[in-house]
């Protein structure tokens, strides 16, 4: 068991540069076309790669449940 993680520890080491190019990337693309939301269509569900920061509203529901 030790070994999967330590396998798994040193592909996510590797990978997180590529992963990170990729996602700075798909931010400015989606910036230069004015795009507010990005999905990653290749899984089954669709995960939220790039969403523009106007539509953060977690700090307002926060807000909200303090009342």
């Amino acid at each position: 068991a030790q070994g999967t993680g330590e396998v798994y520890q040193k592909q996510e080491e590797f990978l997180k540069p590529v992963k990170d190019k990729v996602l700075k990337t798909i931010e400015t693309v989606a910036k230069e076309e004015g795009m507010q939301f990005v999905f990653d269509k290749t899984e089954q569900a669709a995960i939220l790669l790039y969403a523009d920061s106007a539509y953060e509203i977690t700090y307002k529901v926060l807000d909200k449940l303090k009342r």
